[in-house]
């Protein structure tokens, strides 16, 4: 098997296992389901359009104070690297937070994962905005 042939593979091993990952992400809030331990700001979430998909985004969260927060699915920290590198080309995607799930992640780790990774968006959008009104 040629070098080009087995990269093929691989990607495409890769590429499904991120849509395994992200059909298991969106289970844990179907329905709009809000697991326990979130907090009140937290509303729910999406899957993102066809067009947000375009833009990196994977999911859509919504909130009562920030307005909505946009997800990434990654399965590893070299795909979150590999998305960071592309946020300096698309300055959009720096406000496209990663939530890193993997293959063995139960419901509970994954609704953990990402109440986390939302506290801290929210952070930096509060922080954002409280700069702005100090200057």
């Amino acid at each position: 098997m040629g070098s080009i042939t087995l990269h093929k593979v691989f990607k495409k091993i890769g590429v499904e296992r991120g849509q395994d990952n992200e059909d298991r992400f969106f289970e844990v809030f179907k329905y709009g389901r809000v697991p326990p331990g979130f907090p009140r700001w937290f509303c729910g979430l999406r899957r993102a359009t066809q067009e947000e998909d375009c833009g990196g985004i994977d999911a859509v969260a919504f909130t009562e104070d920030v307005g909505n927060i946009f997800l990434q699915i990654k399965s590893s920290r070299c795909g979150v690297e590999k998305f960071k590198k592309q946020q300096k080309k698309y300055r959009k995607r720096k406000w496209i937070f990663p939530v890193i799930i993997r293959t063995n992640d139960g419901d509970a780790e994954i609704a953990e994962k990402t109440r986390y990774v939302l506290s801290q968006a929210r952070q930096a959008i509060l922080s954002l905005r409280k700069s702005f009104h100090l200057t």
